[in-house]
């Protein structure tokens, strides 16, 4: 590809920073590692699910539902909630964790889903990205924090630029698409086109007179 762009992510072993918005707490990974795995028991999922949903029902969504209202009164969309209305984001909160506990194979399915996300790292591999990146994190992410974007961006060989929204978490384009969308038009505007494919691994960034 000639260029990429990667929103509120990191390049793996997800369970070793997550829930570690400001730095990464010693083994607290491995312990949320063995917790899922006794999760995902087939006797324990099952308790899990109508504890989780219970929770959710009964203090969460009244709580979330208060708290989102006021999050899309002070920093929310003006574009969605214009065309959503003021509850799009408890909308958009319900619309994802309900299928979740809907079934005991949706809870295994997601909680796995974990493993998966921390079995695994690229971080060795990211070298041979040589295109231009944008990278966009949310500073109160505490899922993918933004230091993993941070840290993605130093192991990149091509040109990146990096940007941390100061209002958004972990779902930066529904939060603040405004600003996501428009870094986005500006990578592609002003940072994609000053470099140049010149062989299938290989970029160089143009001159001024290039570029005219």
């Amino acid at each position: 590809c000639n260029a990429m762009a990667l929103f509120n992510g990191t390049s793996g072993q997800a369970l070793q920073t997550g829930l570690q918005p400001a730095f990464k707490f010693p083994y607290l990974g491995d312990m949320l590692s063995i917790a899922i795995s006794i999760m995902l028991q087939e006797r324990t999922l099952k308790w899990y699910g109508w504890i989780l949903e219970g929770t959710r029902a009964l203090f969460l969504k009244p709580v979330s539902g208060i708290i989102l209202r006021i999050y899309c009164m002070v920093f929310g969309s003006r574009t969605l909630t214009t065309l959503l209305g003021p509850l799009y984001m408890q909308d958009f909160v319900d619309s994802y964790l309900g299928p979740i506990y809907s079934s005991e194979r949706n809870l295994s399915n997601f909680v796995r889903g974990f493993q998966e996300l921390d079995a695994h790292s690229c971080g060795h591999l990211l070298w041979q990205v040589t295109c231009p990146v944008l990278l966009v994190a949310g500073l109160w992410d505490i899922l993918t924090p933004a230091y993993c974007m941070a840290r993605i961006a130093t192991m990149l060989e091509g040109p990146s630029r990096l940007v941390i929204d100061p209002i958004s978490s972990h779902s930066t384009l529904v939060e603040n698409p405004e600003r996501a969308l428009g870094e986005l038009q500006h990578f592609l505007a002003t940072i994609v086109p000053r470099w140049q494919r010149v062989t299938s691994t290989q970029f160089k960034k143009l001159s001024t007179a290039q570029l005219q």
